[in-house]
């Protein structure tokens, strides 16, 4: 999976992954996102069923602890 992280140096726990592949059918993902509105624009956000999935496929060690954070939440 390709993906690119973006994080401010003044703010490193606040990061935006941005996924330059689809490795989940992107119809799929596009049903059951979340929009959350800003005062400048809008933020497509994977469902908790996604993301998942997604991180599971980054395979990170912080993905995996939250994985397990987030199957709690699942």
């Amino acid at each position: 999976m390709k993906v690119f992280s973006f994080w401010k140096l003044d703010r490193p726990l606040e990061i935006v992954d941005v996924l330059v592949a689809n490795p989940i059918d992107f119809q799929e993902m596009e049903k059951e996102k979340t929009v959350k509105k800003t005062q400048d624009f809008e933020i497509p956000i994977p469902s908790l069923r996604h993301l998942i999935k997604l991180k599971k496929l980054a395979g990170r060690d912080q993905d995996l602890k939250d994985v397990e954070l987030l199957e709690r939440l699942y």
